[in-house]
């Protein structure tokens, strides 16, 4: 019986995880340094960026650099209400960027 209860109190607890915070971010001037924000009730504890477009010479994103045709997935520690991602136009002046997110918490 104890083994029954650990494990219902395990799965509850795996349950009640999960994601609340679901978007995307549209970087509209490559040259315009920006930082996106978005806010969640709850513990956050990550959120995962999904990264898609092209810039025609360098640029950062979270303190990754980044340039050309650009198709990456980023997961980050996150422990703030509010999640904030950083966008930096490095060289470039030219492209189009789709930042996809999803926020993890308790």
């Amino acid at each position: 019986m104890k083994k029954a209860t650990i494990f219902f109190t395990l799965l509850v607890l795996l349950s009640s995880c999960g994601q609340q915070g679901v978007g995307e971010w549209r970087v509209e001037n490559i040259e315009k340094d920006t930082i996106f924000e978005d806010s969640v009730d709850g513990t956050v504890y990550g959120i995962e960026l999904n990264i898609q477009g092209e810039v025609d010479d360098s640029i950062r994103i979270q303190h990754l650099k980044f340039g050309g045709k650009i198709d990456s997935k980023i997961i980050l520690d996150a422990y703030n209400k509010k999640v904030s991602v950083s966008y930096e136009s490095l060289k470039a002046k030219k492209g189009h960027l789709i930042i996809k997110y999803k926020i993890f918490q308790f």
